[in-house]
């Protein structure tokens, strides 16, 4: 079979199957529970923490776990609205936002908060400029997607992170789900980022699972209240196999780019100087004959 919907859902791997079914039958204890075995599955859930923490660079703490992107993308977004309203109402996406960004957005609104949606080229490519031009004193949120989920664009991340640094009370949200493991990590996980989502099933894990990045002293409204997991910022008990799966898949695809044939370093280049589709494609090709 050749299966031509690779960006909307990967194929999980043998090996992360595998490891879901094995910590499914052994570790089945509760990782809030002070037994033996609750003790062994919340030792688990923290080395996937920290394995994930450790691949994209980034400390164990500012890694929470969800339910997937759309998950996370609807917590950044209104956790920072509803946790920043007295600094300010006022949110900024761009035009061409997952609907997991753009009708949450759209759905602050009825709770009094403004959006405005910041203009794309006619290639999909935010301007840098224009969206400066929206920035206002009350602006709390500035949210834009790495890649794009339908047309592939990569978005100048870099250069709005450069912009941001002049106001560093807004926080700055990616949407990266289409663009980890795709792209070099350091191109859209810039310092100046505050919040990044992630969905497991991007990168050959188990779908109905992802995580999410949140920056050190970052502060979002809790998502769900209850028993206090993850840092009682998202009470629920934790699908330890499924998160144990979604790092192991994230390890796997990491190690497989960097073991990857030398005519896909070519194609990662192609994307990465932002040629159009078709140069991509063209591009990919004439290296292979």
């Amino acid at each position: 079979m050749i299966y031509f919907d690779n960006s909307a859902t990967t194929e999980i791997y043998p090996a992360s199957l595998d490891t879901y079914v094995k910590t499914s039958k052994r570790v089945f204890g509760n990782p809030s529970s002070l037994h033996y075995l609750g003790v062994q599955a919340n030792r688990l859930l923290e080395q996937a923490r920290k394995q994930i923490a450790d691949t994209l660079q980034v400390s164990n703490e500012e890694i929470a776990f969800t339910s997937g992107g759309t998950e996370g993308d609807n917590w950044i977004l209104k956790g920072t609205a509803f946790e920043k309203r007295s600094y300010g109402k006022h949110l900024i996406i761009s035009s061409i936002e997952h609907p997991a960004v753009k009708k949450t957005a759209e759905q602050l609104t009825h709770f009094g908060f403004e959006v405005d949606q910041a203009p794309v080229t006619e290639e999909g490519i935010i301007d840098v400029n224009q969206l400066a031009e929206l920035i206002r004193e009350d602006t709390i949120l500035v949210s834009v997607m790495a890649v794009n989920n339908e047309v592939g664009t990569i978005q100048p991340i870099q250069e709005i992170s450069t912009l941001l640094e002049k106001y560093p009370k807004i926080h700055f949200h990616v949407d990266a789900v289409q663009a980890i493991a795709k792209i070099d990590t350091q191109k859209w996980l810039t310092p100046r980022v505050d919040f990044a989502a992630f969905s497991a099933h991007k990168f050959h894990g188990p779908r109905g699972v992802g995580f999410i990045y949140w920056k050190k002293g970052r502060r979002l409204q809790a998502l769900m209240t209850g028993g206090g997991q993850e840092g009682e910022q998202r009470s629920g008990t934790e699908n330890v196999p499924a998160i144990v799966a979604m790092a192991r898949a994230l390890r796997l695809t990491f190690e497989k780019i960097n073991q990857r044939p030398e005519h896909l370093n070519h194609l990662k280049d192609a994307l990465m100087k932002g040629l159009s589709t078709y140069d991509k494609v063209t591009s990919f090709f004439s290296r292979r004959k």
